[in-house]
């Protein structure tokens, strides 16, 4: 059992363009109800990672699941190796 929280959100809300039709008028709802759950558990975390280059794909997207997946992973081994283990270890110390 660990003590440390590490989660990605795969649904940032970005600004964009203006919605239209049905397919992405459903995919912009079905973010902002996600993002109410992300919003209440992210209190839960001890680090959130949010990657960028998810902000170009939806959740129709599935036959993308493979770059999804590479953009998720690449993004939380990049803070990871950037980060200053230190402080998280602090934070996860003083939740206790």
């Amino acid at each position: 059992i660990t003590d440390t929280i590490i989660a990605i959100n795969l649904n940032p809300i970005v600004p964009g363009p203006k919605v239209t039709g049905l397919i992405n008028i459903t995919d912009r709802v079905y973010h902002f109800l996600c993002q109410g759950n992300v919003l209440r558990e992210k209190k839960l975390c001890d680090l959130l990672i949010e990657p960028p280059g998810l902000r170009n794909y939806g959740m129709f997207d599935l036959d993308k699941y493979m770059e999804i997946y590479e953009i998720g992973y690449n993004e939380a081994e990049k803070v990871l190796n950037n980060m200053d283990l230190t402080e998280l270890k602090e934070k996860v110390k003083n939740k206790k």
